[in-house]
């Protein structure tokens, strides 16, 4: 493979995987009846044993269907193995599972995107977008005459 292929999808993974040992993903398995098989997916993955975690979501995926967290190992497995539909399939199902769930809403608009359907990738970000303006209004949002947050430095409107 070359550079310009490895390096978004080393990107796209490392997020995942961010996220996966910040814990966020431990919270959902912990429900499900397929929970010990999907840690030892999420755990084949950290180790680089991407078919054996392959394997492993499938099964957690055949005990407990209603998972998302399942599907995004899924997805997340069959995209490092360069099987792009099969993770486009698993990552469309996470999302319709739990719309919230942005590491997996994220790497099917990269991957949606990567395929050339522009159209769907750009459909996709931007409800990922609108979800996050919503979330955070509800949060209470940002305040008239709060700081700007830091990822803004430097920015000014125009």
């Amino acid at each position: 493979m070359t550079r310009e292929v490895l390096v978004p999808r080393i990107v796209a993974t490392g997020f995942v995987l961010l996220w996966v040992i910040s814990g966020a993903v431990a919270q959902g398995l912990a429900e499900s009846s397929g929970a010990v098989l999907g840690r030892q997916g999420w755990e084949a993955i950290r180790a680089g044993q991407i078919t054996e975690a392959s394997r492993l979501f499938h099964d957690a995926i055949a005990d407990n269907a209603r998972d998302a967290t399942l599907f995004l190992g899924a997805g997340l497995a069959a995209h490092l193995q360069g099987q792009e539909m099969e993770a486009r399939t698993a990552l469309q199902e996470a999302v319709r599972l739990n719309p919230k769930l942005t590491a997996a809403a994220l790497l099917l608009g990269d991957i949606t995107y990567r395929m050339g359907d522009l159209e769907m990738a750009s459909g996709r970000m931007r409800r990922r977008s609108r979800l996050n303006r919503t979330t955070r209004k509800s949060r209470g949002g940002w305040r008239v005459g709060a700081k700007k947050p830091p990822c803004t430095a430097g920015f000014s409107k125009t």
